[in-house]
């Protein structure tokens, strides 16, 4: 396994449709795995093939995908993500 798809197989992990920041994530758990400039080049590449999906500069989700297509954010999610600013 190379480290894309070791990055791929740990995102999909994550808790469809809730928000997280890119630098916390790699600070937490990548940062002695993956070089910082890898790991940017991979969540955009990731983003590019519509595995997560960008909310803004630094900050995705992965997206939850329901019988109809893909489930919108929640306005929850997004409060939150206000809220861990503050």
């Amino acid at each position: 396994m190379n480290t894309q798809e070791i990055l791929q197989a740990s995102l999909s992990l994550l808790i469809p449709n809730t928000l997280y920041d890119s630098r916390t994530l790699y600070e937490k758990y990548y940062k002695d795995i993956i070089s910082e400039v890898n790991y940017f080049k991979m969540i955009s590449r990731f983003i590019e093939s519509n595995f997560l999906k960008s909310f803004s500069k630094g900050v995705f989700y992965l997206p939850k995908v329901g019988k109809n297509g893909m489930i919108p954010l929640s306005p929850l999610a997004i409060k939150s993500l206000f809220d861990f600013i503050k």
